[in-house]
């Protein structure tokens, strides 16, 4: 490539030649640099078309599907498979607790039951604390929501005339 067809002429000639003709930017770095009609580099246009593209949403940010796929854990399938099996569970570990010949296997059945217990009034409290946060029609929504888990009505559309005050 570096010698010409024709002899009489340089070889920089020729490279610049290829380097006029291509304009896509790669060949030449002074591309990005040139001014143009706007009295911006094309660095710079295609900054701000690049930025005006995003701010419509039609270039960069979240991508749908993008990603590594999610996968279910080990801890989630054994947490679901364990909850369709709680009740057997309990048995055998109020079973350990209360009649296995070995003290350490019972005393750790023992400290799992209090570990649960102290879960379940610890989720308790989070859940009191949460109500007691809340006041007017979130309080009545969060209300009736709890009541209809158990199966109990509750009308708070009372007229005030029907409404009683118990001391």
């Amino acid at each position: 490539m570096a010698s010409s067809l024709f002899p009489d002429e340089p070889v920089e000639k020729e490279l610049e030649k290829k380097v006029a003709r291509r304009l896509s930017g790669f060949a030449d770095p002074r591309y990005w640099d040139e001014i143009g009609p706007e009295g911006l580099t094309r660095r710079e246009e295609k900054s701000i078309w690049a930025k005006q593209m995003n701010k419509d949403g039609r270039l960069g940010g979240r991508q749908p599907g993008a990603g590594r796929p999610r996968k279910v854990s080990v801890a989630q399938v054994v947490t679901e498979k364990a909850s369709e099996k709680a009740d057997q569970i309990a048995r055998e570990l109020i079973s350990m607790a209360t009649q296995h010949k070995s003290p350490s296997v019972k005393l750790g059945a023992i400290d799992r039951i209090n570990k649960f217990e102290q879960d379940l009034e610890k989720n308790m409290r989070d859940d009191e604390k949460e109500l007691r946060k809340l006041s007017g029609k979130s309080l009545d929504a969060a209300l009736a929501e709890v009541l209809a888990e158990h199966g109990v009505g509750y009308d708070y559309d009372l007229p005030p005339e029907d409404v009683e005050d118990v001391e």
